[in-house]
């Protein structure tokens, strides 16, 4: 799976990795990211952690 960052893809392993409706944590040109796969198969980046509440948003679930 390639995510696209600042206009380039960044290659970070199989989407097998992260489960249907599960996130994972990546390091992605020495940042953090989330990503997320929805049970639908779409696929998702964000910040790591909740604006709010600073908590890890990949121990979150999806829909």
């Amino acid at each position: 799976m390639a995510l696209e960052e600042l206009g380039h893809e960044q290659d970070i392993g199989p989407l097998q990795q992260i489960p249907a409706g599960e996130g994972r944590n990546f390091d992605v040109g020495g940042r953090t990211i989330a990503v997320f796969q929805a049970h639908g198969g779409r696929v998702f980046a964000t910040q790591p952690e909740c604006p709010h509440k600073r908590g890890p948003l990949a121990n979150g679930l999806t829909g």
